[in-house]
């Protein structure tokens, strides 16, 4: 029995690596797609892409895409909404203002702000737009009428992003920083401990925040962005790219298409495997489980838990397990629809072999177990009901 059995966990367990590992997969942008700058989704179902000339979007996901709009030779660098029946997308070298309907229509105003690579609405209708030799433009009526602000910098700005309705960030190269707190009427510039080119800028709260830059930078702030520390990513590829879905966990993408995340908020990053070597300019997520990456020659990556064969949620449940595999310690993010509940192991024959309580219905437990080496499925129990199931291999 031990001849036959040790062979046939060993293909399982190549079979279940090879749907742990496989989290991002690719998806078909629309026939003639170019080099994508950025993506924003508004759900799990509806997403938008800005492209050379085209908004490409979904509203399954991503399962298929479309694109309803051309404009020849513009570059739409930007896409941001806080409307769930809107993109806004702008460019820097038109004067084209873009609505894009959720799910369908389109609407273009000329004569609105050129030379804009990055656009971010504060609030409902409030907008701020930055750009070419550091160009800052403000809307606080959808992008009808726009003022332009008194500069703090002549260098690019790249990337645009609020903490809240008030405090802004924008940076840019040679290590700009640029901070307002007035909804980005007036800005002034910050102290950078960088000189690279800060391409992206993202705040999970309302005081932590994150910039990604070319060179590998990436830098943190803990107070809104009066300040910034670098923290170390590990590379020194162009990172395009920052998204974090809560103040610890965040992806960064960049050259050859890297993907790199973190769980720790920065302090360690690993490397992700994502299929391609094209350039990653923009990642965006809706939950730690779902989001895009888009890039150079069309490329679209979404990410999500392949749970084929691995996991099954009941209801409004939803749980990660990582790594799988794992040494025999593994950290379980959990949303669940109740709290009081309990997380269990079991071996193959059904004997329970490890059990954690989880006071919360939402959170995240560090699992730390002695089993041995094989396939083991776990399962969330609460009050006689299971919430979510699902395997786990233990290879030392």
């Amino acid at each position: 029995m031990k001849k036959i059995y040790l062979p046939i966990l060993a293909i399982l367990m190549s079979l279940m690596l090879q749907n742990a590992h496989a989290q991002w997969s690719p998806q078909i942008a629309p026939s003639g797609t170019m080099d994508i700058y950025s993506v924003f989704a508004i759900d799990s179902n509806a997403v938008a892409c800005s492209s050379l000339g085209t908004i490409p979007h979904s509203i399954n996901g991503g399962g298929t895409w479309v694109s309803n709009l051309t404009v020849s030779g513009v570059y739409l660098n930007t896409v941001h909404t806080l409307e769930p029946t809107h993109w806004y997308s702008m460019g820097y070298n038109s004067t084209w203002f873009i609505k894009q309907g959720n799910p369908n229509g389109v609407s273009l105003s000329s004569g609105r702000p050129d030379s804009i690579l990055a656009l971010h609405f504060s609030t409902t209708g409030c907008a701020t737009g930055v750009g070419l030799l550091g160009k800052t433009v403000t809307t606080c009526d959808s992008g009808l009428t726009w003022q332009t602000q008194l500069q703090a910098t002549t260098n690019k700005l790249n990337s645009v992003w609020y903490a809240d309705a008030n405090i802004g960030i924008a940076v840019g190269n040679v290590g700009t920083i640029v901070r307002t707190t007035d909804g980005g009427v007036t800005w002034v510039p910050v102290g950078s401990p960088s000189i690279q080119h800060l391409m992206s800028v993202v705040f999970p709260t309302d005081n932590i925040g994150y910039i990604s830059g070319t060179g590998g930078a990436i830098l943190k702030t803990v107070n809104a962005g009066l300040s910034w520390t670098v923290l170390t990513s590990g590379v020194n590829n162009n990172l395009n790219g920052i998204f974090f879905v809560d103040s610890l966990r965040g992806f960064v993408v960049g050259t050859n298409g890297l993907i790199k995340n973190t769980i720790d908020g920065g302090v360690s990053w690993n490397v992700m495997s994502s299929g391609t070597i094209q350039m990653l300019n923009s990642v965006h997520f809706v939950s730690p489980t779902c989001g895009w990456a888009v890039g150079a020659n069309g490329t679209i990556l979404k990410y999500g838990v392949n749970t084929t064969g691995m996991a099954t949620f009941i209801g409004d449940n939803d749980l990660q397990l990582y790594p799988n595999p794992s040494t025999g310690e593994f950290s379980v993010d959990y949303r669940l629809s109740e709290a009081a509940s309990l997380f269990i192991i079991n071996d193959l024959t059904g004997r329970t072999v490890y059990s954690e309580a989880l006071i919360h219905d939402e959170g995240t437990e560090k699992i730390s177990t002695d089993l041995r080496n094989g396939i083991y499925f776990w399962e969330i129990v609460s009050k006689d009901q299971t919430l979510a199931k699902g395997k786990v291999i233990i290879a030392k």
